[in-house]
């Protein structure tokens, strides 16, 4: 296994057999591996030290086995964060790709990103960006007004509405996403459409503690339950405290913060029938005897119904047709 110091083989071959080994002294630079680099680059090592305790190199990848098989997950990782550094260099980016089923991530990758090989380089970064750093999830929140509105039963898909290009509410006018006279469209058609106006008339159709308790059912507000050290819950504020432009802007994902974790969480639990499992990115955790236990289960929460979430899946189909 990895040590403090790394393990050095004798030279051979100097004097006659039988003889003594000669020893050379090694005082190795430390390195960690492409697999240990990969892991740290996804930070699914739970933030143990990696200076050669047992727990991290018992085994073939260490007292871990990450979701996914093998190093195909770490190669695909790679390959995202290679491929992010191409497109997203002067800026940053995240990836998420996550089972739909069982919660599992099956690839996570951000950049910047750093080389624990070389921390002089991080430029400052030294976290994952998918769960650390949050943003206002825009149009993601739409879909979330979308399936309350459609569980509490205030609307259905075909409900027809009238969309204006802005509307005055709490001392504001909002516009919609571009300008444009008044529409006609469905709820459907508002959202395939990505309208903020459409999506504001929806959740004025609930009482704001009901949208959100919607949207911390899908997650906002609080950690995804990953156990990921140093996780960001983002911020969703208690509905009493919503100012009076922020009752509408919330509706369509402004005045609140999410990480990338989180919103890929809430297409998750759309797409697996209206549960919401909690990421999990640990397979297997070593018995500390050479076998290995499987680690636990993403905790399941249920969003919305299954007619909801199958629903809203329907009705996204349009935003890419």
């Amino acid at each position: 296994r990895l040590g403090r110091t790394m393990w050095f083989s004798p030279v051979r071959g100097l004097l006659p057999l039988g003889s003594p080994r000669i020893g050379t002294p090694y005082r190795g630079r430390r390195r960690r591996p492409l697999a240990i680099r990969l892991l740290t680059r996804i930070r699914a090592l739970l933030a143990l030290p990696l200076e050669g305790t047992e727990g991290i190199t018992g085994g073939p990848m260490g007292c871990l086995r990450v979701v996914g098989t093998g190093m195909l997950t770490f190669v695909s990782s790679l390959t995202v964060v290679l491929r992010l550094h191409v497109v997203f260099r002067r800026i940053g980016g995240t990836v998420v790709v996550q089972r739909v089923d069982t919660g599992e991530l099956v690839a996570l990758a951000s950049y910047p990103t750093f080389d624990p090989n070389n921390i002089g380089d991080g430029k400052g970064v030294f976290s994952n960006l998918a769960f650390s750093d949050v943003f206002e999830p825009g149009s993601t929140s739409k879909i979330m007004t979308v399936a309350a509105g459609l569980e509490e039963d205030t609307i259905t898909p075909e409900t027809p509405m009238i969309l204006p290009g802005s509307v005055n509410r709490g001392n504001r006018t909002l516009n919609d996403s571009h300008p444009h006279p008044d529409e006609y469209r469905t709820v459907a058609g508002a959202l395939a459409q990505s309208s903020n106006t459409g999506t504001m008339l929806i959740g004025e159709t609930m009482k704001p503690k009901t949208l959100e308790e919607y949207l911390r059912r899908f997650g906002l507000g609080s950690t995804s339950g990953s156990g990921f050290p140093g996780e960001s819950g983002g911020l969703l504020p208690k509905s009493e405290t919503w100012n009076g432009s922020q009752r509408y802007t919330i509706t369509y994902g402004q005045g609140v913060s999410t990480t990338a974790v989180q919103v890929t969480n809430v297409f998750q639990a759309i797409a697996n029938d209206g549960v919401r499992i909690s990421p999990t990115f640990v397979k297997e955790v070593s018995d500390g005897e050479g076998g290995w236990e499987p680690a636990p289960a993403g905790k399941r929460n249920r969003a919305v119904s299954s007619k909801t979430a199958n629903q809203v899946s329907r009705m996204l189909e349009g935003v890419v047709s």
